[in-house]
């Protein structure tokens, strides 16, 4: 029976991630900050309730565990990207990830990655382009993929550094776009955005978790590998679907779009998932429609 070790298992992506998984039979030692529900299905489940920054306390535990594979999905402090908080996060993920290495049994490593790492505005953002750096956050991202890549490489470990575009769906952070817009139009309003006519790529949060299965599953060569839709959509559109599902309507979005059409457009870029198709054997299944729509119904 495999033994994974997750980080971020009470977040926005572990809970589905860990719903998916307890549909086979793993060994499961999760930490997040707060308590959940264990899903039916694992052989053996143990959840850690506090941040990976707990290190003193987490050691003989992962130790004993010995993980198999390594999943890495927290990253703490979100929305504060200072260089404060990415130095800390980037020292916590390199200690835990030498403690996962150290316990000698990891074969795989998959970390959560994001499209900012590619510092680019306009056009499909390939997964053999690195990227390069532009703020703190995205200094720590590629500074902890570098760390990896050589400790990997010299270890026998294979790397999965999985980028997700613009994530969406159940359990969002409230200051995000989609939560942003249905709170809005509860009070018969849309956010105040300067630019819908940006275009970005959303991909749900339940296929971006499946495709962390298929990297738990699959034998890959370790790079980095995207999950997004493959296209981008207008912030636009994202508030025309919105507000249909909630008015049957689409005259706050025309309203929005008429009184911003003079503004520059800034960013229009997309994920090209080559990689994550061929190779990992993935492809996103919700579409933005349908993710909305169940959003919706989540939060109703």
């Amino acid at each position: 029976m495999t033994r994974i070790l997750i980080t971020g298992g009470s977040g926005f992506l572990g809970r589905p991630l860990l719903g998916l998984l307890s549909q086979d039979q793993y060994e499961i030692f999760s930490i997040g900050r707060s308590k959940i529900d264990i899903p039916r299905g694992f052989g053996k489940f143990f959840h850690h309730q506090g941040d990976f920054s707990d290190l003193d306390c987490l050691v003989e535990p992962i130790r004993k565990f010995a993980p198999e594979i390594f999943i890495h999905l927290a990253w703490q402090g979100i929305p504060d990207f200072s260089a404060t908080q990415c130095s800390s996060n980037l020292k916590m993920s390199i200690d835990l990830a030498d403690a996962v290495i150290a316990a000698g049994a990891c074969k795989k490593i998959l970390v959560s990655g994001s499209c900012f790492e590619y510092n680019q505005m306009f056009g499909p953002c390939l997964e053999s382009n690195r990227g390069t750096i532009k703020d703190s956050f995205t200094w720590a991202k590629h500074s902890l993929l570098a760390w990896l890549e050589m400790v990997c490489a010299q270890r026998g470990i294979s790397l999965g550094w999985l980028r997700a575009f613009y994530i969406y769906g159940p359990g969002q952070r409230v200051g995000s776009l989609v939560p942003s817009i249905f709170n809005a139009l509860k009070t018969g309003t849309l956010p105040p955005l300067r630019t819908p006519n940006n275009s970005n790529d959303f991909i749900h949060v339940q296929d971006v978790a499946r495709g962390f299965v298929q990297a738990v599953k699959r034998e890959f060569p370790s790079g980095i590998y995207n999950f997004g839709s493959g296209f981008s959509t207008p912030v636009a559109r994202v508030c025309e679907i919105a507000e249909t599902l909630v008015t049957g309507s689409r005259k706050l979005t025309d309203e929005l779009v008429s009184v911003t059409q003079g503004n520059q457009k800034t960013c229009d870029f997309w994920a090209n998932c080559e990689g994550a198709e061929e190779i990992l054997g993935w492809k996103p299944e919700i579409t933005l429609e349908d993710g909305m729509r169940g959003y919706l119904e989540a939060i109703s």
